[in-house]
């Protein structure tokens, strides 16, 4: 500490000394703030002037007494945005699926927000369009106010005729994204509502509430989600299904751990599986996968376009290690649908040196080609890698084809 202050010899600014720190109550600073001193932050009340929303003081504004004009232009006195008009942005064009204007708008409101806005917000739930019930819902889970919780769940409860309208933009008639808010403002509380959206008759609803009951990981919901993933019990659904089943996989995983892949409900114990994983009591496939394949019966894990987990490595840049590991288990030279092997996708728009490096060390055929004749040396062409094309060469691959320049 400065030897003066020791003495008692401050050098105040206004009520604070610039050399320790220390406070005075006297010449506090008030001229942003009538009623918080903008040095020591000391505070006090009944000390704005207000003229309408604005202190003529210190010209602090309150969410209140605004000045309007136009109904739905900003406030004339502090330039607030109005609340009638945020909640026209909020819906914006009902034939338009524009979320993060939905979202942006909603942010925007929620310091402005007031039970009439709320009131506003929730009666667009009834709304006879499906897109701006969806959009309202939405708007309900960032504004974040739990008066909405029972107006939600009374929602997701009641299906609408036209929910096959945009069925793939808003599935469920709007219900689908309701589920989403709902576990945002009511957390926990709202696992009886999901649980009984579970076994609704929309795909989508089932779909978006198995994915909320895994996030929320509540073991009240387990038994319900049993329903969903066994398929010796479960709902018959529509495209949207297998992603409920998966939803409910990772759940009971979360709550009950990987246990619930080997319980059988038909023995009411663990399964009896043959050498192809399937329960000879109730009919259930239950593989292990480990690394891209089943580490019980061999099978390849494939997904969309007939494509591996290492396919899918590729594409989404994953870790050189995970790649490595995925190589090793066998699915270095297998092709999708169109018989494109890893090797190729990681020379072609991905082109990834390092990965096209850890294929070949891992066996990869440099030369196989795909349905159309393409060679990973060809689509490194194509694309201009020209990295990977130099090192595929040094590698043994055959340059059997031409590259136009268009």
């Amino acid at each position: 500490m400065n030897l003066k202050c020791l003495l008692g010899i401050h050098e105040w600014s206004s009520c604070k000394c610039s050399k320790c720190g220390k406070t005075r109550d006297e010449s506090h600073d008030w001229a942003a703030d009538c009623e918080k001193c903008a040095k020591c932050s000391k505070t006090r009340s009944g000390e704005h002037i207000w003229s309408g929303c604005k202190c003529s003081k210190c010209a602090k504004t309150r969410n209140e007494g605004h000045d309007w004009g136009d109904r739905l232009g900003p406030c004339k006195s502090c330039g607030a945005s109005n609340p009638e008009r945020l909640l026209v942005d909020l819906i914006g064009n009902p034939n338009q699926d524009d979320w993060g204007k939905n979202e942006n708008t909603a942010k925007q409101l929620k310091p402005l927000l007031s039970g009439d806005i709320l009131a506003a917000v929730i009666e667009l739930l009834a709304s006879d369009s499906c897109r701006v019930r969806s959009h309202a819902a939405h708007a309900l889970g960032v504004l974040g106010d739990k008066r909405a919780v029972i107006p939600l769940t009374d929602f997701i409860r009641k299906p609408y005729e036209d929910e096959s309208i945009s069925y793939y933009s808003f599935p469920g008639g709007g219900r689908s994204t309701a589920i989403g808010a709902l576990k945002t403002l009511a957390g926990i509380e709202a696992v009886p509502a999901l649980i009984a959206a579970l076994e609704d008759k929309s795909w989508s609803v089932r779909e978006e509430a198995a994915h909320a009951l895994c996030e929320l990981g509540d073991a009240r919901a387990a038994e319900a989600l049993e329903r969903i993933y066994l398929p010796v019990r479960h709902l018959e659904g529509g495209s949207g299904e297998p992603r409920a089943r998966m939803w409910a996989k990772r759940a009971l995983q979360k709550m009950i751990g990987d246990e619930v892949l080997l319980w059988c409900k038909s023995r009411n114990e663990t399964h009896v599986s043959d050498s192809s994983c399937k329960c000879s009591a109730c009919g259930t496939t239950s593989h292990s996968w480990k690394h891209g394949k089943c580490s019980h019966c061999g099978l390849v894990r494939r997904h969309y376009c007939n494509s591996t987990d290492l396919h899918l490595a590729i594409c989404s840049n994953a870790d050189l290690n995970e790649i490595r590991l995925l190589s090793r288990n066998g699915l270095v030279n297998m092709g999708d649908e169109e018989g494109f092997t890893p090797l190729m996708k990681a020379s072609g728009k991905e082109g990834n040196l390092a990965i096209v490096k850890i294929l070949i060390e891992e066996s990869a055929d440099v030369n196989v080609k795909s349905m159309r004749g393409t060679t990973a040396l060809s689509m490194a062409a194509l694309h201009g890698k020209n990295d990977v094309e130099e090192y595929l060469s040094s590698r043994g691959a055959v340059r059997d084809f031409v590259v136009r320049q268009w």
